[in-house]
């Protein structure tokens, strides 16, 4: 789903805020195509009314309200148990299997995870031995990925930044670019 296929219905419906339009198929809500829950969210609506295409011309203006969401709702979501800590936190790794199978190993190589959120699979991947690098819009979630980094005893940087201004933020290049489901 591109954001010229996302189209404004209902600024008033907590439920359906958005709609996906694809040509020659129904409408269907947002809500059925990114679920609310690990790593999903539905778009912040602009209190003006102005469809998410339109935003789209206002990059700045989407990346802050992005910033806004997920600052506020890191905390929530980490306090939920919607996140795999307990198995983070007991040595697992938070990687699906097929994750690891097509990224193979990654034993010395850099890895750069895009959109880390709370770094949960950034760490995985530094546990199984990356120089891993998680780069997100949101300080309060690279906050909490930092925390976890510390508690675990696990080497992994984290940079604040849209993930547009990747190249300007970082001074390197890397061996993967992973981003999660």
């Amino acid at each position: 789903v591109s954001a010229a296929d996302i189209v404004h219905t209902d600024p008033g419906s907590p439920d359906d805020k958005c709609l996906v339009s694809n040509p020659g198929i129904e409408s269907t809500p947002l809500s059925d195509h990114a679920p609310v829950g690990r790593g999903h969210a539905r778009p912040e609506v602009y209190p003006s009314g102005r469809t998410v295409s339109a935003m789209a011309d206002d990059r700045e203006g989407v990346v802050a309200a992005n910033r806004r969401y997920w600052d506020r709702s890191t905390p929530e979501k980490m306090a939920h148990g919607s996140y795999p800590l307990a198995a983070f936190r007991a040595g697992e790794s938070t990687l699906f299997a097929h994750e690891r199978e097509e990224v193979g190993s990654v034993s010395g190589r850099s890895l750069l995870h895009l959109q880390c959120n709370n770094g949960l699979e950034t760490l995985s991947w530094a546990r199984a031995g990356a120089d891993a690098v998680g780069l997100d819009v949101s300080g309060e979630s690279l906050r909490v990925a930092r925390d976890l980094a510390a508690e675990a005893g696990l080497d992994a940087a984290f940079v604040q930044c849209d993930v547009y201004d990747a190249a300007d933020a970082l001074d390197r290049r890397f061996d993967v670019v992973y981003t999660s489901r």
